[in-house]
This record gives structure tokens, sequence and C-alpha cells, in this order.
């Protein structure tokens, strides 16, 4: 193995159901903490799901929730409202976990600094295609399939390199997109 190239982890971040940081994951584990739990029916109501489904006997009510999601702070990554709410929520997640790495790990982004590369795998999510949706019934299917900020906000082939700009990270930005591997 040559030593030409050096990489090092040096900080992490995450967001788990029941847990905003890598310490409080840990400590979920050790304790046995179980995110999952029975939703309400507002709580199912509010995920999109139909009425019909709701009342069906063989329907699973149980899930986590995601700390957070609803707290993306757009104006400090330089989006407009707009953009945010166009922007898929694992996408903005993703974001702020890559911002609390480098800050863990002491190199918040800058300009001059480290040679630093992101390497991920998404998949693509219902939330791109329901805002695309909304935009066709507002606009008309020509406008809304023009609209930059629905395409760009939930492609997964735009996520690293989306953190690579917002950070500035001068290293490889590479999107991993290998179905099931990618998990």
């Amino acid at each position: 193995m040559s030593n030409d190239v050096e990489i090092a982890v040096v900080g992490a971040g995450c967001r788990f159901p029941d847990a905003w940081t890598p310490r409080q994951y840990w400590s979920n584990i050790d304790n046995g903490v179980v995110s999952m739990r029975e939703l309400s029916d507002e709580q199912l109501r509010a995920g999109g799901v139909a009425e019909e489904v709701l009342r069906a006997p063989g329907y699973v009510r149980i899930g986590t929730v995601l700390p957070g999601v609803a707290e993306f702070a757009a104006d400090f990554f330089g989006y407009s409202p707009r953009e945010a709410r166009l922007m898929d929520p694992q996408q903005r997640i993703f974001l702020e976990c890559c911002w609390e790495a480098l800050e863990l790990a002491g190199h918040p982004p800058a300009a001059d600094g480290p040679l630093v590369g992101v390497f991920a795998g998404s998949a693509a999510g219902t939330y791109s295609a329901a805002m695309l949706a909304l935009a066709v019934n507002r606009v008309g299917l020509a406008e809304a399939v023009d609209d930059i900020d629905i395409t760009t906000g939930g492609e997964p082939d735009y996520l690293t390199s989306r953190v690579a700009y917002k950070l500035g990270l001068r290293g490889p930005a590479v999107s991993v997109q290998a179905a099931c591997s990618s998990s």
C-alpha cells in the first residue's frame, strides 16, 4: 500500500431518530433506547397517509421521527426561503451534518482550509416529486419542469456538489448512486 495519499476522518455529524449528534446516537445505543413508536392519526395524516390506509386493519402505525427537519438554517447556508422549501429534507440535513462534522473536527469551512472531499449516496425521495406535482398544478408542466430550484433541490446527483459549493470544500465531490449499496 502506498503512502502517497493520507486520508483522515477527524469529525462526524449525524441525524438519527432521537439523536442530533454522534454522542447522542451512541448513548442511545448504549442505553437501549428504542426510537420507533406508534404514530398518531395526526402525525400520519401530516405525513400524507390517506384515510383509507389509516383505517386498513393491517396498517402498521409504527415509525420514527427525525429531529430538526423543520429547523434548517436557510439564511446561514445562503438559501432563500423558497430554495430551502423546495430542497429535499435529506439534502438539507446532509448539508447540516457535513457542517457539523467539519466544525467538530476543528476545521470549519474556509477558503484556505485543508483539502476536504465529500463522498455520499442518497436515494431520490418522494419530496421532490411532490414539489414538482404542486408546481405543475400551480403553473403548468412546462414551467414546473423548467424550475431549476425544484430540479436541483432534490436530485441525488447534486448532493455532494451542493455541500462542496456551500462549504467551500476543495477536494473531490462524488455522488455515489448504487441502489442498495449506497445505503
